[in-house]
Parts: C-alpha cells; structure tokens; sequence
C-alpha cells in the first residue's frame, strides 16, 4: 500500500513537471539553461526548408571517416583525397555560424593531413582521434540543444479532444486530467467509494486511449513501449477487477502501481527533459516560461 502511495506521488510529480513544460503558464527560470547561437536558427525549419546544418554535418562526417578507413586499408592516395574533402568541409561549415568560428580550430586538422602524408598508421590514427575530439567536444556541449529545439516539436501543438468532454484541449490540460483520474481510482476506493473509483476508470482509460492516439502525431511507426499492448492489458484488468462484486482494492493498487511506473513514469523520463528544453530554447523566451 505504501510502495502504491510513493508510485502514485511520483507520477503525480512527473505529471505535474510536464504540464509545467508544457505549459502556457509564465513561470520565473530561477537557473541560467545553457543556450545555441541565434545565427543557428537559419539553417533549420521553419527559417529553412531542410535541417542545413545537420545534413552539412553529415557531409563533413563521410569524408573523415572514408579517410581513417582508407588508410587503415593503406589506401593513402585515396585516403589523402577523403582528407581534402573534409577538410574543405569542416572550413566552409566554419564560416556558418559565426558564433562558434572557436570551435573549428585548424591545427588538429592540418597534423591529421600531415599524419596520412606520413603513411604511418599509428600517427594516423592518433590524429584521427584528435580530430575527432573536436568534433566530440562541440556536440557534448551543443548536440541534445539543438535536438530540443530542432527536432522535437512543442507539445501544446498537437490537436487533442478530450474523449469526455469531447471539447478541443491542450496535450497539457489532457494530461492534467488524465492524471487526476489515475489518482482518483485509489483514493476513491480507500474511501469505499466504488462507483466513484469505476467512473474514474472509465475517464483514465479514455484519456489514456486518446493520448496513446496522439503518439503517432510525432512517431511515425507503432509504439511497443509506453502506451503498448502489455500497458493496455493492465489498464484493461483494472476495470475487469473494478466491475466485480467485491472488489480487491490491494490488487486493483497493484495494477495502478505497475501501470505509474511501466508507462507514466518511465515516459516523462522521455520526454519531459525535452519538453523543458524545447520550451527553455524557445526563440520567443527570454526569461521566463512563456
């Protein structure tokens, strides 16, 4: 009973992370949250028709890695030949963004060029590496930024209908309800209110239905996580033992319990850091949650 009361907290407390996330609310940003060039925003959607700067990564990362695999077959002409394609690259895409010019420095990628001159494979490979730690610095610092403000889109612009109210909601408010429904099944029947508890199930499990729906509005092949078979075969017990004449409350909070952390809680753990950063790398934000 207590592990169901912590399990139900936690998921209350995810809940409440999202909706905030997500929310219109203005909330004061009481920590400084790291931040991408404006110059950035040019070469991705909506200002550009395509994603410029990942795909201009990519076409700086073919030529690199051709080089090191070229050599490693002692295939130095070519390999020098993948170098110069790189390297034209990695200088032209230097000059993009202004703000990280720093972040290009020549010098690794010169001893590189020089290393596959040399044919000597370890130096290659050494130099290999340290342009590669580089690259790998830039995108610690910089890579999940602009995935969050980039690829993931704003949750509360994903058309809902609240399946009770059948009126057009938010992904936040539905949330909202759908959390207070889940919450309300154990609380009514601790409190012996049975019928209570069955409403509330038939709210949560429609919600649920209608959020699970709304998955594919971003994801694009089936969920088997989440939102899948073996969560919804739980959902679908709870409302079988919720329709039996006596009901068994401690299996019923099991139910809740493996359903909070199999589905609510290990989902917010997805997408609430997201969220949070879509909604902090707003380009519209400047100090507080708009």
């Amino acid at each position: 009973m207590k592990l169901h009361a912590v399990v139900v907290a936690l998921v209350c407390v995810a809940g409440i992370f999202l909706i905030l996330a997500c929310s219109g609310t203005e909330k004061e940003v009481m920590h400084s949250y790291p931040s991408l060039p404006a110059s950035l925003d040019q070469y991705y959607p909506p200002q550009s028709p395509e994603p410029v700067w990942f795909l201009a990564m990519l076409g700086m990362a073919q030529p690199f890695s051709a080089s090191v695999a070229d050599a490693v077959e002692t295939d130095f002409e070519n390999s020098l030949k993948d170098f110069e394609a790189f390297k034209q690259a990695y200088l032209d895409n230097s000059k993009k963004v202004p703000e990280w010019t720093e972040r290009f420095p020549t010098e690794p990628i010169d001893r590189f060029g020089e290393a596959i001159s040399s044919k000597d494979i370890s130096r290659i490979m050494a130099e290999a590496d340290s342009v590669g730690m580089v690259c790998h610095d830039c995108h610690v610092q910089n890579m999940v930024l602009a995935q969050q403000k980039y690829r993931w889109p704003n949750f509360d612009e994903i058309g809902l209908t609240d399946p009770i109210t059948e009126q057009d909601v938010t992904w936040t408010n539905l949330m909202r309800m759908m959390e207070s429904s889940y919450t309300a099944i154990g609380i009514d029947l601790t409190q012996g209110q049975s019928d209570q508890a069955r409403n509330q199930f038939q709210a949560f499990n429609a919600r649920f239905n209608a959020v699970s729906v709304a998955c594919m509005t971003c994801h694009e092949t089936g969920r088997y996580y989440f939102v899948s078979n073996d969560i919804t075969d739980m959902i679908n017990q709870i409302g079988t033992e919720l329709d039996r004449p006596t009901i068994d409350v401690e299996k019923v909070n099991g139910l809740l319990q493996n359903v909070g952390m199999e589905s609510c809680i290990k989902c917010h753990m997805v997408h609430v850091p997201s969220a949070y950063g879509k909604q902090l790398l707003s380009s519209h934000r400047t100090e507080k949650f708009q």
